[in-house]
């Protein structure tokens, strides 16, 4: 990957749940850890997605660590915007990319730091109890009950592992012609990528 050199400019960029992330240079998206659990995800980000982009339909982010201490991750910027699923096309260019994805060969991942699916499933039972006591309390009453079902339905680990995205939602899905398939892979978070399908 080509690094950026001097750094000239620098926006804010996203409100994550586990990364800061700002603009570098109008052409890299540099992340840093909101917090210290969050370190060896985005760590091990950066080889597992160089190891999965060849294998995917769709362009992913590759990045590299700039920083060790403290820890910093760029890639370059894909540009566009939220894939909104009213195309045909697009969900078809999804489900070939959840596909491949789902797809990847787990004992490598697990080779390269992924969770094994036990572990990947403890992981998100306890992102499912910290959301419940820190996400749900925050919604609009009518919402909090709809919201406790829905946490409690991807509560049961699936029979088969696989390597799965970790926070797939519009923001992460990236289409230039709103019209046609996603032109552009995830925006970011493949690194809780986790051996277990939720």
């Amino acid at each position: 990957m080509e690094r950026a050199g001097t750094v000239r400019a620098v926006h804010d960029f996203d409100n994550g749940w586990d990364s800061s992330a700002v603009i570098v240079d109008e052409h890299w998206v540099e992340r840093s850890p909101r917090r210290a659990e969050v370190v060896p995800a985005l760590r091990r980000e950066a080889p597992l997605l160089g190891w999965l982009a060849p294998q995917l339909p769709l362009r992913v982010p590759v990045p590299v660590v700039v920083s060790e201490d403290p820890l910093r991750v760029r890639h370059r910027l894909i540009e566009g915007g939220p894939c909104d699923g009213k195309s045909a096309a697009q969900g078809k260019a999804l489900g070939e990319f959840l596909r491949a994805l789902h797809g990847a060969d787990v004992a490598t991942a697990v080779a390269m730091g992924v969770p094994p699916a036990a572990e990947s499933h403890r992981e998100h039972l306890a992102q499912l109890e910290r959301f419940a006591t820190e996400v749900v309390p925050r919604l609009p009453s009518d919402l909090r009950a709809p919201a406790e079902s829905l946490l409690n339905s991807v509560r049961v680990p699936t029979p088969d592992a696989c390597v799965s995205h970790g926070d797939l939602g519009p923001a992460h899905v990236l289409v230039q012609n709103p019209l046609g398939p996603p032109a552009r892979g995830q925006q970011q978070h493949a690194s809780r990528s986790g051996a277990g399908c939720p």
